[in-house]
Order: C-alpha cells, then structure tokens, then sequence
C-alpha cells in the first residue's frame, strides 16, 4: 500500500497550500508579489484547473526551495514518530516486567494493570471520534496538531512554519485531521501492546509462575462476572476458562500462561492493529481524492490569469472594443463584497446594502478590506472607481493586492467625467488585466 506522505495528490494540494499562505503572508507584509509569468505558461498546459494551480506552485515552490522544507518536516514527523513507537515498546516490555517480577501473580490485577491504561486511552479516542462525527471539531485534533502548532509559534516567521501550518491546514481541508491522528495513536499503542504481549511470552517460557484470582472488596459474583468477560473470545476459539477456588488456581499454570497471552493478543494487540489499519486505509482513500479547491482564498484570483489563450476572444482593434455599460446599480448575485476606492458617490445607496464593506482611503483601510475577504472567504468581490480619480500607482497596487487574494471586477462610474480620464482607467485595468465594467452612476 502507498505511503500516506508521499501521495501525488497529497503533494500537490500541499505545495499549493505553502505557496497560497507564502504568497498571503507576503501580501499582509506589504512585499511585492511573486514574479509567476514563467510559471502561469506551464501551468496553462495542464488541462483541468485545479492542475493548473497545481502546476504553478510547483514552479514557484521549486524557486523558493520549499519542496526540501516539505521533506524535512516528513522526515522530522517520521523521526518523531518512530522514536516515540521505540519508547511505547520498551514501555509495554517494562511493565510486563515489573508486573511479573514475582512468582506468585494475583492474574486479575495483573490484567486490569495490563489493559487498563490501553483501555482507558481507546476510551478517550472514541469521545474524539463520536465529536469529529457529530462535526464539533475536525481541526487541531490529538497530539499531532498540537506539535505542529507549536512548532508554528516557535518559528512564526520561518518558512518552515507555513510549511507546517500548511499540513495542518491540508488535513483540516480534506477531513482527515482525525484519520491522521487514529493512525498515529493507534501505531503507538499497537507496539506497547505488542512489547507487553512479547515481555510476558518471555517471561512465561522462562520462569515458573504459579496464579491466583482474588480482591479485597469486590463480591464473588463480581469476580466470576470479571471473569467471565475476559474469557469471553478465547472461549470462542475453544481455550476453557480458568477456574480458581477460594482464589486458587484449579486448572494448570501452562493452560492459564496461555489463556493469559490470549486475553492480551485478543484484548490489547487486535482491536489496535485493526483500527490501525482501518485508520491506514481511510486516511490513503481521502488523500487520493484530494484536490485543489480553487475558489479558495487567495486561489480565485489566478482562474483569469490561468485561462488558455485560446479560449480568450481577442479583438485586432482595441479601439473598438465594446465596454459594457450597466445603467442600474451593480449586480449582486455573484458579488460577496463591494468596497468603494478612494470616495464613494452615491454612498447613501450603497449603505443600505449589507454587502457593503466601506471605503478604501488609506493602507491600514485596504488591510482590514483584506482581512475581512479571508474572513469571511469572499468569493468575489467589486470595487466601484469614480473616474473623477487619477489612476495612480497607488490606486492599482491597491486593486491588485485585492486581486491577489480573490476574484474581483471593478465598476467604473462614468457620470460627467472628461473622456481623456475614463479612458486612461480602462487602459489600465487593461494592461493589469483586472475585469471591469462600466455605469453611469445616477
């Protein structure tokens, strides 16, 4: 079976993921954005869009050297992993050890001290689980997430860290924090129950023990009912239950030693390296489903720039390019936000709409426009220009940040304004190929 870590489809959302958040973190930072002309014409050769996104992070995450970062933190998290399995292993060995270190054995404590804490632990899974199915919590899940999270605070501004960041995020976006975390806890536990089962077989064909079943509190009934559950699935497979009198073992210590590493195997070792391998197989089939949502935050953006060339109609004589003019307001039926540049006109109007986000005069106004996108997960969004404004580098890099992160049209209202003005706004949405339509604004 595949390896979950080394999945195609899994490094692929992955990548996109880390360039999403790299190019997100940089936009809130002010930097300039990500040269990715070279590879927006690779990507345009792949043939469904979310491939097409797939393609460009790979190309920019090989420029900036993420695809190394990504197999660190897999190595880091197998190194992890398996040091941890190493110390669960000689855990269940020690304590088998130290359970057996007498000869004489009371085999009721000894199993509740062998099983108990296994239990106890299965227990604690299933709550998580009857949560993530109830659809209260499928994010930052078990000891893992945790481990990334802090490794994120550690190096909050490393590239290592949206690395990290981004996996947990994967996780979360495929549904599969809580299968990751099941196959990581029931691994764990599946080599302390195998050290407990092979420390006591150990023990057993080595040293001469003799058994007794008996409790201080605990009434007879209670007993044989205790009993009685665990010889429960070794009666099925035809092993006789062991019986005792006034606490002493009636049947032989060789049938009870092996009725004893039954109750382990079938009690302690089965049920973990079942759910493990169940977790295994769930976890591999969502990650091969996986895929690249383009309508996500900082992905949207890219659907106009990754548009084959020959499926975009160009007309040999710009001048007479037909440019739409609404004469009513801004259509709202695919627009999650409108914003305002500079000043609005008509801003009475636009208040009654509760899709209306304000005014953006300032850089600290575009900021909050930008968070408030990733928020609320705009979709789309619509920036009104009054062309009384001078198109500016300002004006653009501003439109363009915006266009980063989501799909964005501009409306351009025309009442009353000089030609030479309107004209120089269409050039240049144009040239920094930015949709827009025309209004005149009553």
């Amino acid at each position: 079976m595949q390896q979950f870590e080394a999945m195609p489809s899994l490094r692929s959302v992955l990548t996109t993921e880390v360039i999403r958040l790299h190019e997100l973190r940089a936009n809130e930072r002010g930097e300039a954005a990500l040269q990715d002309e070279d590879a927006i014409a690779q990507a345009q050769q792949q043939p469904q869009v979310y491939q097409q996104i797939d393609e460009r992070a790979r190309v920019l995450a090989q420029r900036l050297g993420y695809p190394l970062l990504i197999e660190r933190m897999f190595a880091a998290l197998r190194g992890f992993t398996l040091l941890l399995m190493l110390v669960m292993f000689l855990a269940g060995i020690g304590l088998a050890s130290r359970l057996l270190a007498n000869t004489s054995v009371n085999l009721f404590s000894l199993i509740i001290l062998m099983l108990g804490l296994n239990w106890l632990m299965l227990l604690f899974w299933l709550i998580a689980g009857l949560r993530h199915l109830r659809g209260r919590s499928n994010q930052g899940i078990g000891v893992g997430s945790w481990l990334f999270q802090v490794g994120t605070w550690l190096k909050r501004d490393k590239p290592i860290a949206v690395v990290s960041e981004s996996f947990v995020h994967v996780l979360g976006y495929g549904r599969m924090s809580f299968l990751f975390f099941s196959r990581f806890t029931h691994g764990v536990w599946l080599l302390f129950t195998l050290g407990l089962f092979i420390s006591t077989y150990v023990l057993l064909i080595s040293r001469g023990y003799s058994f007794h079943w008996e409790t201080t509190i605990l009434s007879a009934d209670v007993q044989q009912l205790m009993l009685a559950i665990f010889a429960y699935l070794p009666e099925k497979l035809g092993f006789a239950t062991p019986e005792f009198s006034d606490g002493e073992a009636i049947t032989g210590r060789q049938a009870i030693g092996i009725w004893l590493l039954l109750v382990i195997a079938l009690y302690g070792v089965l049920p973990r390296l079942l759910l493990w391998f169940a977790s295994r197989w769930l976890l591999i089939k969502r990650a091969r489903a996986l895929r690249t949502d383009p309508q996500r935050v900082g992905l949207s953006h890219l659907l106009q720039r990754l548009r084959r060339n020959e499926e975009m109609v160009v007309d040999p004589a710009p001048d007479h390019i037909a440019h739409p003019i609404a004469d009513g307001n801004v259509p709202q039926s695919n627009v999650d936000l409108i914003a305002s540049l500079d000043h609005a006109r008509a801003a009475d109007k636009l208040q009654q709409r509760s899709n209306y986000w304000g005014v953006i005069d300032s850089h600290e106004s575009k900021q909050g426009f930008l968070k408030h996108i990733e928020a609320i997960s705009a979709k789309h969004v619509c920036v009104r220009i009054d062309t009384a404004l001078t198109p500016d580098r300002g004006s653009v890099r501003t439109l363009t940040d915006i266009a980063k992160v989501t799909a964005m049209h501009v409306t351009l209202l025309l009442q009353d304004r000089s030609p030479e003005r309107i004209q120089a706004w269409r050039d240049t949405l144009e040239e920094s190929n930015i949709p827009f339509e025309e209004m005149n604004d009553e």
